[in-house]
């Protein structure tokens, strides 16, 4: 305890002067990193939509994860992590790039990847921004990657709804199969007996239930597989209607965040200083000579302590 109330009157003493550099040189730092920090926002937001021929048919939660800017956000996710997204973006908007070595190319791909960001706004609005000291480059990545990921949506969209298609039409063909299957049990019993004897008759009235049921399911899915072509071969003319941009990409006003350069180095250093203080502290509570306490005065001289007396320069 004794060295514990060291370090707190070391502590105290200071106080004034620790909490001064604690908060003054990270204000330091992230004032200089603010000031020096070039770089600029350019920022665009894009409306996304489920085709209404897509939910007419069913379709709409066959490849949906929420939302439709959910999708939209998920999707890009996974596009700028490939390669391929990354080069066909770069390449659109610096001609240079596919002139530059491998490594040079690594590189690139993971600068786009580290300042483009995205998040969704409500239900249908994607939002898409990217960091960068030249603005011009940056609208013009940005719309890259609108014009790749718009492209991205159709051919989604295109390639779910085929693979819709192929398992509803083979779903029509087991239901036309079954409808006729069962028409053929109805015709097939009725066969050589009077309409009086099968209206009666318990048995057929359970083969016409079947075919009536056999029916309506075939009818139903055919329905929904006409449904579904209708919507795969409309999906390149309601492009617009799905998925289009509402705020062309230019430069908006800078976030202050916790991703921000300047607020992590400010974060660092108030770590850097918090961590620096304490060890100072501790050095300077053991390096202290001073006699701090009457436990202090009987470990050094070996003596009884009686009691203390007020500072009477402090009185006076």
């Amino acid at each position: 305890m004794a060295v514990i109330h060291r370090w707190l009157d070391v502590f105290f003493e200071w106080a004034v002067w620790l909490v001064i550099a604690l908060v003054l040189v990270p204000a330091t730092i992230g004032t200089i990193a603010i000031v020096s920090d070039r770089s600029q926002l350019v920022t665009a937001r894009v409306w996304t939509d489920r085709p209404a021929l897509m939910q007419d048919a069913g379709l709409a939660n066959e490849w949906s994860n929420g939302t439709p800017a959910s999708d939209a956000d998920a999707l890009l996710v996974e596009l700028v992590g490939s390669d391929w997204f990354a080069n066909e973006v770069l390449s659109a908007t610096e001609p240079g790039f596919v002139r530059l070595s491998a490594d040079a190319q690594v590189a690139r791909r993971s600068t786009l990847r580290q300042d483009l960001k995205h998040a969704t706004v409500g239900t249908h609005v994607l939002s898409i921004s990217y960091s960068t000291d030249r603005p011009e480059l940056g609208r013009a990545l940005v719309a890259s990657v609108i014009t790749a990921l718009s492209n991205a949506v159709e051919s989604f969209q295109q390639t779910r709804t085929s693979a819709a298609v192929d398992v509803l039409d083979n779903e029509v063909a087991k239901a036309r199969t079954a409808m006729q299957n069962a028409l053929d049990a109805v015709s097939a019993y009725a066969s050589g007996k009077s309409p009086s004897a099968v209206l009666l008759d318990a048995h057929y009235q359970t083969l016409v239930v079947d075919a009536r049921a056999a029916t309506d399911y075939y009818v139903s899915i055919e329905n929904q597989a006409r449904q579904a072509k209708l919507a795969q071969s409309a999906i390149p003319s309601i492009r617009d209607a799905t998925f289009r941009v509402i705020d062309a990409p230019d430069v908006s006003p800078k976030q202050i965040d916790f991703h921000t350069p300047a607020v992590k180095y400010s974060l660092v250093a108030l770590a850097g200083i918090g961590a620096v203080e304490l060890l100072l502290v501790y050095i300077m509570g053991l390096r202290d000579p001073r006699v701090r306490s009457g436990e202090e005065v009987r470990k050094r001289l070996g003596i009884p302590y009686v009691g203390s007396t007020p500072d009477l320069r402090s009185a006076a």
